[in-house]
């Protein structure tokens, strides 16, 4: 993304790219906190199962484990990877500025 162009002033520019950074943090913390839930969820699962059905060899123990991680790698990706490839430009970074503000009434759109 590129905030900064020779008709946007510096101060909207610098705004947009604190925008960014928090836009970028977010994910971060999102995906942190869903990746992070499904893993203890897969694990409880995986557990259960465990202990609900006797397994008397260590094969099907190491399948549930490899399959608990695979659900967790697969929602890493999801929600870490994909949406930290995203980079959105200036103008939509601007409207969703003034989405969350209406109060701007479209100066910073109008202005990127």
């Amino acid at each position: 993304m590129t905030t900064h162009h020779d008709h946007i002033p510096d101060s909207i520019s610098e705004k947009l790219g604190q925008l960014l950074r928090r836009f970028k943090r977010v994910l971060l913390l999102k995906g942190l906190a869903v990746t992070i839930a499904v893993f203890l969820g897969a694990m409880l699962v995986s557990v259960g199962i465990d202990r609900l059905i006797p397994l008397y060899s260590m094969w099907p123990r190491i399948i549930i484990t490899a399959i608990a991680f695979l659900i967790t790698f697969i929602t890493a990706f999801l929600y870490w990877v994909i949406p930290s490839l995203r980079k959105p430009d200036s103008v939509t970074l601007a409207a969703t500025a003034e989405a969350d503000h209406p109060d701007l009434h479209e100066i910073v759109s109008s202005t990127v």
